[in-house]
């Protein structure tokens, strides 16, 4: 609409349209009307909602009195009176003359104990109307709470002299009580008496004076007559006990002060009163009781530590009254005496507490044997003590090794650490002397033992890397063969909670058991050494290869990969993880009785496992043909193809693999295998041990002597050049496995296609040919299809 007028008129009558429109929005929301809304949602209890409205009234208005007196009512309501008290104190400032906005905010302060503030909005009260009596209690009381007392009694002065009512003779008095000034505080009360003869706070506040004064029998009518007047007077019963207490009539005294607990059960106090009065009558226990009433009230309450303290040394309990003094110490800094008080409490401990037992010390690390020997783990060198001390007393020092331990010396039987180098220590010396001096010391030998748990090695069935047990037939008993390795002598082998056979006296020893397995999809073996370092392996029953070997002229067929990817000097390879999951995977369909997967070997590992490991394997499962499939690194130096081992140094040739251990390898077990075929996807390694002057003749399945003549063949993937991480030689070889559409599928005719791929996409250059000294007969490697 503004627009529109902008477009239309000229500036000043466009000046003049504005400010029409601002005056009419302006009396719209008005700041009564919004003052109006704001009592509304007021009355409703919406007491947020009404401040709103307040505050946008005074946005409109910043003089607006009646916005500031109800925003502070609803402030109030929702007891943040501190902002109430700025409210009307802002309010004065455009009501200069209003003694109630003064009052008001006064007395809000007043309850803030904001003694200062109080005092300047009610004397400025009082100055606008001298005869204006609501702020004079307050008044006098903030002037008191400040010590000043004689403007105190200034006031309460002129409220007599202005009034003379009874409250006024009243709060005159009690300037006096504070002044000590007694004599004339009785006069004083007596002339409130005189006022009005029914008005019990007179009658306590006289009696309260007139025993300060000794004068007990007047005291003692006078609070009685409080009493009679205001049976729920608080103050009226706990005078009365007071004079209970001067009179020694302690019974009574605690019976009247427990009538104002009835009244005002959670007034702490009054707790404290009581407890006073149990002390002096010597009733301990009852003190201890009203200081943990406290307690609870208020945890802090310094106090009731202090008394309940004293209570408890008075019933010979000084570890509570050293506990609670120290407490007390702890949040009363400063405190004259309580030094001296703590140090009294120490003494009664020490001397109560007196004994001549020696400490005991227990280690919960490291492991103290049956023979109380601590054993450590073998090449330790600093090694973390913890143990207990137990004793009846405080422990004044712990030292193990002339070390001195930390540790807490106000508990009883402290925990205690320490960390020792214990490189070349046969011993350790342990010396605890408690506070009365008696003295622990006591010597431990340390042994040192291995920590590894021991590794299970299946020999037969094998098992793979993961766990997986390949059975070739569906026996319901399974005999199991194996070899434990540890550095300590076995004490317990299980397998299915059946004790195997094995020679306790021997490090990894060589063990057996047979075990049912009808109905089972898995076996567990149970290995545990001389120290304790036990090792539970579960191995998966795998039954698709049972009746592979019925029609399978090949045998036992096993496929071993080795890869590795992950080099410590070499450039690391995706390839070699790639290329194995690809062969795997392509061979699922074929009569493969077991996979074994190593990774990533070291030159150490890869000389054991040709050398030892597969070896026995081989002959203990009885296989028949053998694929091993080699990616990762490799190099061709001098005529010679290595492997290159994953911790290989880059220029350092003795740290390589050299392929002819294989071959070295393969001989001791050639004559348990009938076909031999090594897959050479490496990297550099050149055409290895091949002796490529073999013929190349069809190979067919249904040709007896190409399937039962003995084979010993390699395959390597590239010759002398590098190869790629990227394998085409491995894809073809793949993709042929997995398309082949025959029962049986030559290792020649794999080479064919993998040779003209590589070839074609100008890569690698396969290399085929027999392993020269392991009785090559001419026959040739078959992949045999699942029926």
């Amino acid at each position: 609409m503004t627009l529109i007028l902008t477009i239309l008129f000229k500036k000043r009558s466009y000046i003049s349209l504005v400010f029409l429109f601002t005056v009419f929005g302006m009396s719209a929301q008005s700041p009564k009307k919004i003052l109006k809304t704001g009592k509304e949602f007021y009355e409703t209890k919406n007491y947020q909602d009404a401040i709103d409205q307040y505050s946008k009234a005074i946005e409109l208005e910043i003089d607006y009195v009646d916005a500031y007196i109800h925003r502070a009512a609803a402030y109030i309501a929702l007891e943040d009176f501190e902002s109430a008290a700025s409210d009307y104190k802002r309010a004065t400032a455009f009501d200069q003359k209003n003694e109630v906005l003064y009052y008001n905010a006064g007395k809000l302060y007043f309850q803030l104990e904001n003694n200062e503030d109080a005092i300047d909005m009610l004397s400025a009260s009082i100055s606008i109307k001298k005869k204006y009596l609501p702020p004079y209690p307050y008044l006098i009381t903030s002037y008191l709470n400040i010590g000043k007392h004689d403007e105190a009694l200034l006031k309460a002065s002129d409220w007599v002299s202005i009034d003379g009512d009874v409250k006024s003779y009243y709060y005159k008095a009690i300037v006096y009580d504070s002044l000590k000034q007694y004599v004339k505080s009785v006069d004083v009360y007596r002339s409130c008496i005189e006022e009005n003869n029914g008005y019990a706070p007179a009658y306590v506040g006289v009696a309260r004076a007139e025993l300060n004064l000794n004068r007990i029998n007047d005291a003692y009518k006078d609070i009685n007559k409080a009493i009679s007047l205001d049976k729920y007077s608080v103050d009226a019963y706990v005078i009365k006990s007071m004079i209970g207490v001067k009179n020694k009539d302690f019974p009574n005294a605690i019976d009247d002060i427990s009538r104002a607990i009835i009244i005002e059960p959670d007034n702490k106090d009054l707790y404290r009163k009581r407890g006073s009065y149990y002390l002096e009558f010597g009733q301990y226990s009852n003190a201890i009781g009203d200081y943990n009433k406290i307690l609870l009230l208020d945890k802090n309450d310094v106090l009731a530590y202090y008394n309940r303290g004293y209570a408890n040394a008075q019933t010979g309990n000084s570890q509570n009254a050293l506990s609670d003094f120290r407490r007390f110490k702890d949040l009363s800094p400063g405190i004259p005496g309580i030094a001296l008080l703590i140090e009294d409490a120490e003494k009664q401990v020490y001397e109560l507490n007196k004994e001549a037992n020696n400490p005991h010390v227990t280690f919960s690390e490291p492991l103290v044997n049956k023979s109380g020997i601590f054993e450590i783990p073998l090449g330790s060198i600093d090694i973390t003590f913890i143990g207990v001390v137990e004793d009846q007393s405080l422990i004044k020092k712990i030292e193990v090794n002339n070390i001195e331990a930390k540790f807490n010396n106000n508990d009883y039987n402290p925990s205690f650490e320490l960390t020792i180098d214990v490189t070349g220590l046969e011993e350790l010396n342990v010396v605890v002397t408690d506070v009365y001096f008696n003295v622990l010391v006591q010597s431990i030998k340390i042994l040192r033992i291995e920590v590894n748990s021991p590794g299970v090695v299946l020999r037969a069935p094998v098992a793979s890397d993961n766990g997986e047990v390949f059975l070739d037939e569906d026996n319901s008993q399974l005999y199991i063969e194996g070899i434990i390795d540890d550095e300590s002598q076995i004490s317990i082998i299980k397998v299915n909670d059946m004790n195997a056979s094995f020679s306790m006296d021997q490090l990894n020893p060589s063990f057996s058991a047979t075990i049912s397995i009808a109905n089972q999809s898995q076996f567990t073996v149970y290995v545990e050494d001389i120290y304790g370092n036990g090792t539970l392996q579960t191995f998966v029953l795998n039954r698709e290869s049972i009746g592979l070997l019925a029609d399978n002229p090949m045998g036992k067929t096993w496929v071993i990969f080795i890869e590795n990817s992950n080099y410590d000097e070499f450039a690391s390879l995706d390839g070699p993880e790639k290329d194995i999951t690809a062969i795997r995977s392509s061979l699922i369909n074929y009569k493969i009785n077991n996979f074994l997967h190593k990774k990533d070997l070291s030159k150490k590992e890869m000389d054991r496992f040709f050398s030892i490991e597969l070896r026995d394997l081989v002959r203990a499962n009885q296989v028949n043909s053998l694929l091993i499939w080699y990616a990762g690194h490799g190099k061709f130096i001098n005529e010679t193809g290595y492997w290159i081992p994953t911790n290989a140094k880059r220029d350092d040739e003795f740290t390589y693999f050299n392929i002819n251990t294989i071959k070295a390898a393969l001989q001791s077990y050639s004559q348990t295998l009938n076909h031999t075929l090594m897959i050479n996807d490496a990297c550099e390694s050149g055409a290895s041990f091949a002796d490529l002057t073999r013929g190349e003749k069809e190979r067919r399945c249904d040709d007896w002597q190409d399937i039962k003549s003995k084979s010993s063949q390699v395959l390597s993937s590239a010759g002398y050049e590098l190869a790629l991480d990227n394998s085409q030689f491995t894809k073809t070889f793949a993709n042929m496995l997995k398309n082949n559409p025959d029962a049986c599928l030559p290792i020649d005719v794999i080479v064919k296609s993998v040779k003209s791929a590589v070839v074609k996409n100008k890569q690698q250059t396969p290399k085929f040919g027999t392993i020269s000294g392991l009785g090559d007969e001419n026959g040739t490697f078959f992949f045999i299809k699942k029926q």
